[in-house]
């Protein structure tokens, strides 16, 4: 037999979430604000309100910190009271973000967009941000800010842009994004001509036969593990990729031939070493086709991809024909 439920709610009607400063500083009488933060219906609605509001002095310290703001920094309001803004900002932006507000502060004029600062713990806290100017005591210019929490937005934001420029298993840049690049070091190299630059078709041995054997759990260990000792073996420099599933790019630029083939021979023992270590009941080992540019001629980057892979291929064969002899 279907119930009837009653809900029974509190809520307060403050402002539209999305309000700006601007917005509220228009609704509300500002006369208390110019007095004292604590006064009457003004007090409520700030203490209340869904998102952080601050007074800043003439010198931009705190003078007022409304209880979202204290949540989301962590903070008590006792704490950053008289507080300069800056000793709060992310140092990493502290220059540009201090910069910009200075720059408002001299011209008077509003101020909006995105801060990066610090709460109690040390971790970066994103806010979008609206300073408005207004006078304080009748006298020296102060400010009232706004701010709203984005940190889990652009936490989310840096994912996505991560998971469309990257390979989720290895890290390595995607199929997409790593031809890209190559793309954008060849054209680079054919106008500068500043050296030779050699291309690596690289494919994990043996990955079909793990996974079939020993289950793809281990099979994508395999190529976590190769790629791990690759990445060591490398210069900053230097570009991998994954193209898909056993099978990587990697661009060596200012390097000939000879010095490309040291690197993956370095890698091969490297490789070895592992393998022993570990005590794999298979190798962890690479084929490996190597093609140098410009010697290769003035190709595209599709027709030198497919050299270097014609040339990991004639590398497999010949090791597969060295094991049967």
């Amino acid at each position: 037999m279907p119930r009837c439920v009653r809900l029974v709610t509190n809520s307060i009607p403050l402002w539209e979430a999305h309000m700006d400063t601007e917005h509220l500083l228009e609704e509300l009488d500002t006369e208390p604000l110019l007095g004292s933060a604590s006064h009457g219906a003004l007090a409520r609605i700030l203490r209340l309100a869904p998102m952080g509001v601050a007074l800043l002095d003439d010198e931009a310290r705190f003078d007022y910190l409304n209880p979202h703001l204290c949540r989301m920094l962590g903070y008590a309001e006792e704490d950053l009271l008289g507080t300069p803004l800056n000793e709060i900002m992310d140092p990493e932006h502290r220059e540009a973000q201090e910069g910009e507000f200075a720059q408002a502060v001299e011209l008077g004029k509003p101020l909006k967009g995105e801060w990066s600062l610090l709460n109690l713990r040390g971790e970066v806290v994103v806010a979008q941000f609206q300073a408005l100017p207004l006078p304080w005591d009748g006298e020296d210019p102060g400010w009232v800010v706004s701010l709203i929490n984005v940190t889990r937005m652009k936490r989310a934001e840096m994912q996505v842009k991560e998971l469309a420029t990257h390979d989720p298993l290895t890290g390595l840049l995607n199929r997409t994004t790593g031809l890209a690049a190559l793309d954008q070091q060849l054209k680079l190299e054919r106008r500068r001509q500043t050296g030779p630059m050699t291309l690596g078709y690289l494919d994990v041995v043996g990955v079909k036969q793990v996974n079939e054997t020993y289950g793809h759990g281990e099979g994508d260990r395999l190529i976590l593990n190769v790629c791990r000792v690759v990445q060591e073996a490398i210069r900053d420099s230097d570009t991998f990729c994954r193209l898909g599933g056993d099978e990587f790019l990697l661009l060596f630029p200012d390097c000939s031939l000879p010095c490309a083939q040291g690197t993956l021979a370095r890698i091969r023992t490297a490789l070895e070493r592992f393998t022993q270590e570990q005590k794999l009941p298979f190798p962890a080992d690479l084929h490996i086709g190597l093609v140098e540019y410009p010697s290769a001629g003035d190709l595209l980057l599709d027709e030198w991809v497919a050299q270097a892979d014609a040339a990991m291929n004639r590398e497999r064969h010949s090791r597969s024909d060295q094991v049967a002899s």
